[in-house]
C-alpha cells in the first residue's frame, strides 16, 4: 500500500512464493517476512523477490522484529532469536513477544509470566496466581498492555491490573493505537483508558473516507470516528440486517441487506437506513455485497442481479 493504491505483490524465493506468517515493514525497500515454518527473508525492493536469512521448520504463534538483524518469535512455547545470521534461543517460555527496540522486548506465557529483555538479560515477573497471558503490545517500552488472564498496563511504574479484568482479548497495536480484540468485546485505548467499540464485534464494513473512519454493524448501526473514540451516529435498528455497505462519504453511504424484511439497497445521510425504492427488473433479492469508486457502485447477489447507484438516482 502506497497511500493510495492497495496492489497485490506476489513476492518469490527460487520461483516460489512461500506461505508468510508474519511481515514487518520498516521502509518500502526494507520488509522481513517470516513463513509458516518459521523461514525469514527479506525484501529489499529488488523487484518482486526475496532473499533468504534463514531457513527453519518450527511452530510459530507470535513475532517482532525491530530490524531485519533484530527478529524474535515464539516457537513452540518458547523465544527465539534472530541476529542477521542464525537463530538462537532466549531460555524464556512465552506465548506472545513484542519488541519496541533491540533493548526493549516483551514476552508473555503460562502462569501470567511477564520477561522483559533490556539488551543484555531476560528478568521474568509472574503479575498473578494463575492463568496465561496470550499478547502483549503497546505503543512503547512506557505504554505496555498483557492481555488474556485480565488486562494489565505498564507506564514504566510497573504492571496495574486493569479494575474488573479490564477488557480482556488480545493486544493489537502500532506505533500510535493499541487495541483489545476477542472475548466477545473489542475496545481501543484512549487517553490510556481503554474504551469499549461495540460494532466492532458486528461489523460488516469499514473505510476510510475525508479523512473520517466510518464503519456499519450488521445491524445497521453506524460509527464514525474523526479523533478520539468511535461515535455511534446511527444506532441499530429493529428489523435490519445489514450484510455489506460503501460509504460515499463521511455522513452519507449505502448498505445491502434486509430492511424491514425486504433485502434491497438502504440509503445513509445522517439520520436514518432508508430502503431504495428497486424496480422489478433488476430487484433485490439475494443481494449480498456492494462496492464502488466515488459515488459509482454496483451491487451484486446470489441471482446475479446487479444494481447501479449513482448516489444521487
Amino acid at each position: 500500500y502506497d497511500g493510495a493504491l492497495l496492489e497485490p505483490r506476489a513476492l518469490r524465493f527460487n520461483g516460489v512464493t512461500p506461505q508468510f506468517r508474519f511481515v514487518f515493514p520498516f521502509a518500502v525497500d526494507d520488509v522481513v517476512f517470516v513463513d509458516l515454518r518459521g523461514s525469514i527473508f527479506h525484501y529489499t525492493g529488488s523487484d518482486d523477490l526475496v532473499e533468504l536469512l534463514h531457513r527453519s521448520s518450527a511452530d510459530l504463534t507470535s513475532g517482532s522484529a525491530t530490524d531485519a538483524s533484530h527478529v524474535w518469535l515464539v516457537n513452540s512455547g518458547a523465544v527465539v532469536f534472530f541476529d542477521g545470521v542464525g537463530l538462537t534461543s532466549a531460555n524464556v517460555r512465552a506465548e506472545a513477544v513484542h519488541a519496541f527496540g533491540p533493548a526493549d522486548v516483551w514476552a508473555v506465557g503460562d502462569d501470567s509470566d511477564v520477561a522483559h529483555f533490556n539488551g543484555v538479560e531476560w528478568q521474568t515477573q509472574s503479575l498473578a496466581n494463575t492463568g496465561t497471558f496470550t499478547s502483549v503490545g503497546g505503543t512503547s517500552g512506557s505504554d505496555v498492555w498483557v492481555g488474556g488472564n485480565g488486562t494489565w498496563h505498564n507506564t514504566g511504574a510497573g504492571f496495574v491490573q486493569l479494575p474488573s479484568g479490564g477488557p480482556g482479548g488480545d493486544v493489537v497495536s502500532s506505533a500510535t493505537q493499541t487495541w483489545f480484540f476477542g472475548r466477545g468485546t473489542a475496545a481501543r485505548v484512549v487517553g490510556g483508558v481503554p474504551v469499549a467499540v461495540p460494532f466492532l464485534q458486528h461489523a460488516v464494513h469499514m473505510q476510510s473516507v475525508e479523512g473520517a473512519l466510518v464503519a456499519v454493524d450488521s445491524d445497521g448501526g453506524v460509527w464514525r470516528q474523526t479523533t478520539g473514540p468511535f461515535v455511534d451516529v446511527l444506532a441499530a435498528a429493529p428489523n435490519q440486517q445489514v450484510q455489506a455497505a460503501y460509504f460515499t462519504s463521511a455522513t452519507e453511504g449505502y448498505a445491502v441487506g434486509a430492511f424491514s424484511f425486504q433485502q434491497t439497497i438502504a440509503r445513509f445521510g445522517g439520520a436514518s437506513l432508508v430502503p431504495l425504492p428497486l424496480g422489478t427488473a433488476v430487484g433485490g433479492v439475494g443481494l449480498g455485497r456492494i462496492s464502488g469508486v466515488g459515488t459509482r457502485m454496483v451491487a451484486t447477489g446470489q441471482l446475479s442481479n446487479a444494481v447501479l447507484v449513482n448516489g444521487v438516482d
